[in-house]
């Protein structure tokens, strides 16, 4: 399964919610997407909902008649815009949140913490 998340943050000086995101494949071929779109509390990177979101594509992914009531064998997880800054925080939260998803509906296979590649844009 590949996700893919963001948090987008409103206007300065505005007081509407950061909108949260997480779009996930169907299956394995990765040509079939559900997202889970969340507001959540304003100016934070964090994804909140996380594991809430991440249940719901998971249920997305084992109703697919194409996987047979099974869960992926793998999960990847694309994440953007978060700050070198945040990124521990982030990255400690948000994999532990897709864990505690993916353990609720199992069996799937644990998700191991693999050293993350940060990539950068070249102004």
């Amino acid at each position: 399964m590949i996700l893919g998340c963001d948090v987008t943050h409103p206007n300065p000086g505005s007081k509407s919610a950061s909108m949260a995101a997480v779009c996930g494949t169907t299956d394995a071929t990765a040509s079939d997407y559900k997202v889970e779109i969340r507001l959540q509390d304003q100016r934070v990177e964090v994804v909140q909902r996380m594991d809430e979101m991440v249940r719901a594509l998971l249920e997305n992914w084992k109703a697919n008649p194409v996987n047979g009531g099974k869960g992926p064998d793998k999960i990847v997880c694309y994440r953007d815009g978060i700050s070198d800054g945040e990124f521990h925080q982030v990255v400690e939260t948000e994999i532990a949140a897709i864990r505690r998803a993916s353990s609720e509906l199992g069996p799937f296979v644990p998700l191991p913490l693999a050293p993350p590649h940060l990539l950068t844009r070249n102004a």
